[in-house]
């Protein structure tokens, strides 16, 4: 009966094996059977989803979900309702930028109003605002307005009530000309008549 024994591989003359190890290259189909390329090849997929979600996030852009959420969501018809102005003081200190709140209704009118965001000053006009909205009858419901406070020029003496475009319950936009201190004696000399430097001159 013969002799069995174990084939080695062949040594060549410094004693050691002429086979070089193996290490994973770029071809997965000579190292791992074809379950395992499918595998790899779903962690490649999964890792490109997850590299243009947190892509999205960075560029601002709203999630999947949130946009499906927006685009299903039934939004009440306000009724009645004070018109939102350009508070005076925010004005004067030239105070402008954008106010959102998250708003819950009962089904017909505002149980909550809290701010999320924006400058206190615009804020607190925007959350009284919208505490005076009534609504049709509808399914009680949850959802953010955004107030958007912009000053244009140019500046002006005296104040005005400036406009208000509103596409609600989602979106207020005011706009109003910045306000600043004139010369009484300048403003009465532009109008056509003697400046008070005139009226005091001796004659």
């Amino acid at each position: 009966m013969g002799i069995l024994t174990p084939d080695f591989p062949a040594l060549n003359d410094a004693g050691t094996s002429r086979l070089s190890p193996v290490f994973p290259t770029n071809e997965p189909e000579e190292v791992y059977g074809g379950g395992a390329i499918m595998m790899i090849h779903a962690k490649c997929y999964l890792m490109r989803i997850s590299s243009a979600v947190v892509l999205m996030i960075l560029c601002g852009m709203p999630p999947l979900a949130s946009l499906a959420q927006k685009a299903d969501q039934e939004l009440p018809l306000v009724i009645a309702g004070k018109i939102p102005f350009y508070p005076i003081m925010a004005r004067a200190a030239r105070i402008q930028g954008v106010v959102k709140i998250r708003v819950v209704t009962d089904g017909e009118k505002v149980t909550s109003a809290d701010v999320e965001s924006g400058p206190p000053m615009l804020a607190r006009f925007a959350k009284e605002n919208v505490l005076t909205w009534e609504f049709s009858k509808h399914k009680p419901t949850t959802f953010v307005a955004t107030f958007e406070y912009e000053i244009e020029g140019p500046n002006q003496c005296t104040y005005s009530n400036g406009s208000s475009t509103l596409n609600l319950p989602l979106e207020v936009r005011i706009i109003a000309k910045g306000v600043e201190t004139c010369d009484p004696a300048a403003e009465i000399k532009s109008a056509g008549g003697p400046g008070l430097d005139d009226l005091f001159r001796p004659q």
